[in-house]
Formats: C-alpha cells, sequence, structure tokens
C-alpha cells in the first residue's frame, strides 16, 4: 500500500512539474478508478489538488482558467466517483446532494461545448437517478432519468457510462433484476476491474438468490479493493442468508 502511493505521488509530481494537460488527468483518473484503492477518497483528492495547481500556479503572472469541455469531463468524472461513495459506499445525504447538484451543473456547462457527447448526457442522467426518492417524490427525476438515458442510447448503446447508469436504475429503481445483471455482466466484460461493478453485480445475484454466485462476486470485489465496505456489509448480509437456509424454518 506504501509503495503504491508512493507510486501516485510520484505520478502526481511528474504531472504537475511537466505541465501536464487535463487530458493526461484524465487518463490518470481512468486509471485510479480501476485500481485497487478505487473505494478510497485520497487518490480523488490528489487529483482535485493537480487540477488546481494547473489552473492556479503557486508563482508567476495569473493564468486564466481554460474552461472547456476536457476541462469540465474531469471535473465531472470526480464528482460522479463522489456522488457513487457518498450514495453507495459511505451514505452521506448532505455531501451526496452537494456533489450530484454539481455533478448535473457542469454536465449541463459541457454539453453546451459537446451537445451530443453519450458519456456527459449518462453521467448527467445518473444525477438525476441519485434525486430519485420515493415514488411520488421522484416522478420528475425518473421522467428526466428516462430521458436523458434514452437519448445517450440513441447516440452510443455501447457507452460504458450509459450501461452502468441503466444497471443502477433497474437494480435499485425498477427491480429489473436481470436486466441489471446482463448489463453489469458486459460493463465486466470491458473492465474487470472494477469494484463498483463487481459489487453491484453481487447484490444483483443476491436479490436474485443465487447466492453462491453473489458470495463469488462478492469475495472478488473484496479482493480488488478491501475497503469496500458497501461488499463487505452484503457480504455480511448474504452469509446471515445461508445461515437461515441452512437452519430452516
Amino acid at each position: 500500500m506504501l509503495k503504491q502511493s508512493f507510486f501516485i505521488g510520484l505520478i502526481l509530481t511528474f504531472l504537475i512539474f511537466t505541465g501536464s494537460s487535463s487530458a493526461q488527468a484524465n487518463d490518470y483518473l481512468e486509471e485510479i478508478k480501476t485500481n485497487t484503492d478505487y473505494m478510497k477518497l485520497q487518490e480523488m483528492r490528489e487529483l482535485e489538488k493537480l487540477i488546481y495547481l494547473r489552473t492556479n500556479p503557486v508563482s508567476g503572472p495569473p493564468v486564466k482558467k481554460t474552461k472547456d469541455y476536457d476541462y469540465y469531463h474531469t471535473q465531472i468524472m470526480i464528482l460522479n466517483f463522489y456522488t457513487d461513495y457518498y450514495k453507495y459506499i459511505e451514505p452521506n445525504e448532505t455531501l451526496l446532494k452537494k456533489y450530484n447538484s454539481k455533478k448535473i451543473a457542469l454536465c449541463q456547462k459541457a454539453l453546451k461545448l459537446q451537445p451530443e457527447s453519450p458519456k456527459i448526457i449518462s453521467i448527467m442522467a445518473d444525477g438525476y437517478l441519485n434525486m430519485i426518492n420515493g415514488f411520488f417524490q421522484g416522478l420528475k427525476q425518473k421522467r428526466m432519468t428516462n430521458q436523458l438515458i434514452l437519448m445517450a442510447n440513441s447516440l452510443d448503446p455501447s457507452e460504458p457510462q450509459l450501461l452502468y447508469t441503466i444497471a443502477k436504475r433497474e437494480l435499485f429503481i425498477n427491480a429489473n433484476i436481470n436486466q441489471a445483471i446482463m448489463r453489469l455482466n458486459e460493463l465486466i466484460q470491458i473492465n474487470p476491474n472494477n469494484c463498483f461493478y463487481l459489487t453491484f453485480l453481487g447484490i444483483s445475484y443476491i436479490k436474485k438468490n443465487d447466492l453462491s454466485k453473489a458470495k463469488n462476486t462478492l469475495m472478488a470485489a473484496l479482493l480488488l479493493s478491501p475497503n469496500n465496505a458497501l461488499a463487505r456489509k452484503e457480504l455480511r448480509n448474504l452469509q446471515a442468508l445461508i445461515l437461515d437456509k441452512i437452519n430452516g424454518p
């Protein structure tokens, strides 16, 4: 773990002092989101520092911030991580609302620059998905989620962020477990080391009562990310279910 943190620190220092662009920061962000520390926030905060230093140099004349699509994309990806974290991993309604509102606002700005970006449209759909709270309270948000998903699907039905948003909608809102499992398996084919994909797939198998697959999938998520509190919690719930089955009524 120390070696990995040291390595991450070296990458950040290199990026800062070699004048890396936010496009390179995006590449680094994607790497963070697939490594074994995906469930930790420290790396994301370091990336925010990197972006801040690139737009607010410590010395020298002030530099105008270049708020182009690339800039917004990086910020949106960071916020997308935060909203997932504070909704599913360490639930915090206040922080979720804060980061989710920022995410939707930045998606709107990014879409003014690239209105046909299926990735940003899908992340915006995820933002509205996060706002669904109960049946009647979430009607508007559910409608916006569905409209944005349809829009992204018309542009690129294979966009991973779209598949991810659909999987979460089917798992947590529509209770369409088979559809969620299908989408999550598609995503795992693309990126087998994403802890969120594996965790949500494990939850899907629990809901389907396929306890053996649920256990294997959640264990795989924990092997990739030992700090994955959600996978750990679901594994405890799963073990209780298995014991109930063994003990009978």
